[in-house]
């Protein structure tokens, strides 16, 4: 059903986004924006094709000016960041800190259709000449998802995090 894609995304920055690999794998996604405000957006990722979950995730926004209103604006009409930044040729960088398996809550299993580790992907997105901190992301890919690379571990905040978007995700359903 899903084809397997061996990826070079081993570098701590890149301008790869998540949606390059998953759409290499799965063919084209749709995001479904379950919340979005000033400070943070919960997003999951979906394949076109059998509508099966790929990615949760949720945004930490860090720029508070309106630098960069313009993609903002775009976020909030339901396209991705990174595709954003494309969009309106902003220079941006994706900061892998760590990248690693973990066990989810039972809901959070469930809604990935697997009992299995998922990927935890802990991003920073930079952006502009000067690379200004732009936003914080932790990313949930099921089990399914072949991500490239690994290195890291949970930090003190994952589980935090993961407990925020399980109840989004449970209050959007």
């Amino acid at each position: 059903m899903f084809r397997q894609v061996n990826l070079q995304f081993n570098t701590m920055q890149s301008t790869k986004l998540s949606s390059d690999i998953l759409e290499e794998q799965f063919g084209p996604t749709s995001i479904v924006v379950l919340l979005d405000d000033e400070d943070e957006r919960a997003i999951l990722t979906k394949a076109d094709h059998g509508n099966t979950l790929l990615e949760l995730s949720r945004v930490t926004f860090l720029q508070k000016n309106n630098q960069y209103q313009a993609v903002r604006n775009i976020i909030k009409s339901g396209t991705s960041m990174g595709k954003a930044f494309r969009l309106l040729d902003i220079p941006f960088a994706r900061q892998t800190r760590s990248t690693y398996q973990h066990h989810l809550p039972p809901p959070l299993e469930e809604a990935f259709g697997s009992g299995k580790p998922a990927t935890i992907v802990e991003v920073t997105i930079v952006v502009g000449k000067q690379k200004e901190l732009f936003a914080d992301i932790i990313e949930i890919y099921s089990p399914y998802v072949n991500w490239p690379g690994e290195y890291g571990t949970p930090n003190a905040q994952t589980n935090t995090h993961i407990k925020a978007l399980e109840n989004i995700l449970t209050s959007s359903q």
